[in-house]
């Protein structure tokens, strides 16, 4: 069994505990805008290094970046992480760094850019290609184990952060 997470906004957390974690598209072009998945990963936060930050404001100094992380960092509002536990061997569980990989190699023509999938050796890229997994199909919401809401790291005082998370029940 492999222990994973999805990160989400709060308003979605009853759906989520109402029908589990269910696929879908990206506008991100992270899978390609034509395959749905849950995407999931296998760290329990966030939070950015200050490397990652740091090359993250030298590429685009424009983005507004109002917490440390690496979703939503454009906002204060706080995220929700579900764990989840699927069996290794489910194959509808694909680690995301091998699936792009491949996705780039066919240059599937059923894309409506093939070109603008992420780049695997990009710098920002590589924890995502390390930690990320996709699922192709739905994660019932009995699979989900624990919820917890995450607050968002303020960028003044990322440097003294202390665990401040709240856990609920998913039952």
């Amino acid at each position: 069994m492999k222990t994973l997470y999805h990160f989400t906004k709060i308003e979605n957390v009853v759906a989520i505990k109402r029908k589990g974690l269910l696929p879908t598209l990206n506008a991100d072009s992270l899978s390609g805008y034509t395959t749905p998945v849950a995407f999931l990963c296998d760290t329990p936060t966030t939070a950015l290094t200050g490397r990652e930050l740091a090359m993250f404001r030298r590429r685009q100094p424009d983005h507004r970046i109002v917490s440390k992380r690496w979703m939503k960092s454009h906002t204060a509002e706080p995220l929700v992480r579900f764990t989840v536990r699927l069996p290794t061997s489910d194959p509808k569980l694909k680690r995301y760094g091998p699936w792009l990989r491949k996705q780039r190699r066919k240059c599937d023509v059923t894309l409506p850019d093939p070109g603008q999938l992420p780049y695997p050796d990009d710098a920002l890229m590589k924890c995502a290609m390390e930690t990320w997994w996709i699922y192709f199909g739905e994660i019932a919401p009995w699979k989900i184990t624990e919820c917890v809401i995450e607050p968002a790291t303020d960028l003044e005082a990322a440097s003294s952060l202390s665990d401040s998370t709240a856990i609920f029940s998913v039952q």
